[in-house]
């Protein structure tokens, strides 16, 4: 790493700073490393493959004022307000792992006193096993970037309220709720504050790399509102909505699954596939590659197979969506 910088959002909106994020990322240099630090009021942020009428309830939401945005990283949906603050390390495609980075944050949090560890597909917990944290990552073009959520003192009921936990995920960890799930730094420390948990965050960026951080303002350019304007559309905020005739579900090591279908004339019309995988690309290869196809099983089975052979590091993935087929046709 030649320089790092540290830049702290002013933005108090979910889509602005979502924007933000993606200019930092689309301008990265190499050899260069980016912490970027926001926050904002009440809002759900669903993964890139999430269906937003399964993940949240808008009934709460519409009571809270909460708004809905899509990011375009993996994983499930988060709730974020005011008590949580976001962080996003931009850096060279994959020069580094998030369990790497994710070392600054726990580095951070136990310069604050706070004992917490990397655990699950993508979440930071406390000794006792609750999340104060999920991460989510992807790669473009000559950048990664890999962010996730520091839960200081997020309002929990609103929590609770706004998000719709499929069951599976609660049961898997033997808990009732998703209040259960997580916990705020608050509880363990009520005189921390979101400016103490930033500078230890800087601290230890600084240190990770042995470099100075320069203090960056967050930029003002008109790629960001065209991308404001992108992550407050219907189109991609929403996706599109289809009726299907069958939905298989299950949960996998590496996440939750729905493949829907609409079958015309015993053939695949049209399948959707939602998913919370922190992987973001393999959903459209799935539907491209069942799309027409005879609603057979050796028919399915078989394009399945064919996406393993030819992207075999996602086998296990195409390989266990064979297994859902076998089970369901």
């Amino acid at each position: 790493m030649k320089k790092i910088q540290l830049v702290e959002s002013a933005g108090k909106n979910i889509a602005e700073n979502l924007a933000i994020e993606e200019f930092l990322w689309e301008k990265h240099e190499s050899g260069c490393g980016t912490l970027f630090l926001w926050s904002n009021p009440s809002a759900v942020v669903i993964g890139r493959n999430q269906n937003p009428w399964k993940e949240c309830s808008f009934a709460a939401m519409r009571a809270y004022g909460t708004s809905l945005a899509r990011r375009k990283t993996g994983g499930g949906a988060v709730y974020q307000d005011e008590g949580n603050l976001n962080f996003s390390f931009i850096t060279d495609e994959r020069r580094y792992e998030p369990e790497q980075l994710c070392v600054i944050v726990t580095e951070a949090l136990a310069d604050l006193g706070v004992r917490a560890g990397f655990g699950g597909r993508n979440d930071l917990l406390l000794p006792d096993g609750r999340k104060i944290s999920g991460l989510a990552s992807s790669d473009r073009k000559g950048a990664s970037l890999i962010h996730g959520t520091l839960m200081i003192d997020v309002d929990l009921e609103k929590l609770e309220n706004c998000l719709r936990v499929p069951k599976e995920k609660l049961s898997i960890r033997g808990i009732d709720s998703v209040r259960m799930r997580v916990a705020n730094l608050k509880e363990i420390f009520p005189d921390i504050t979101e400016q103490a948990v930033k500078t230890s965050l800087r601290n230890a960026w600084e240190q990770a790399f042995g470099l100075k951080a320069a203090a960056v303002c967050a930029p003002a350019d008109e790629r960001i509102g065209e991308l404001v304007r992108f992550y407050r559309s219907d189109a991609w905020t929403y996706g599109k909505k289809m009726a299907f005739d069958l939905c298989w579900k299950k949960k996998f090591r590496w996440g939750l699954v729905c493949l829907q279908f609409q079958i015309d004339r015993g053939r695949v019309g049209s399948v959707r596939v939602e998913s919370d995988s922190l992987d973001t690309d393999w959903p459209d290869r799935v539907e491209g590659a069942l799309s027409g196809k005879l609603f057979l099983r050796e028919l399915l089975e078989a394009g399945l197979s064919a996406l393993a052979e030819n992207d075999p590091e996602r086998a296990e993935i195409y390989e266990d969506l064979c297994g859902l087929v076998r089970e369901n046709l």
